[in-house]
């Protein structure tokens, strides 16, 4: 699961981001096994194929949450980003985070 749009919710756009979802995708990855040449040539294919390009995509793209989650100095999840500045931790359930946050700023 990459970041997805989950639902609307009054206009806003919400979005999840897994931050499990790298051990996932690595979990994904092929085994290879044979001598160390072998090995060698057996990665090198299997990442030149199209399989392996996706596989190497779909990590780096899993990675995007741990930026999010910097940039916004996430300090425990679940955490729930508000205007992109209002963190809310404790729940993933949004609108019980918009009554906090709406709540601490009435």
């Amino acid at each position: 699961m990459h970041s997805v749009p989950i639902s609307r919710l009054s206009g806003a756009q919400i979005t999840l981001w897994n931050l499990d979802e790298p051990k996932l995708i690595k979990r994904q990855k092929p085994s290879i096994t044979g001598t160390e040449k072998d090995v060698r040539e057996k990665v090198s294919d299997w990442l030149a194929s199209d399989q392996g390009k996706d596989h190497i995509s779909a990590a780096r793209e899993s990675y995007r949450g741990f930026g999010q989650a910097i940039r916004y100095r996430i300090e425990k999840v679940p955490a729930i980003v508000l205007d992109g500045k209002q963190v809310v931790y404790g729940t993933t359930n949004v609108r019980k985070a918009l009554m906090i946050y709406r709540g601490n700023h009435d």
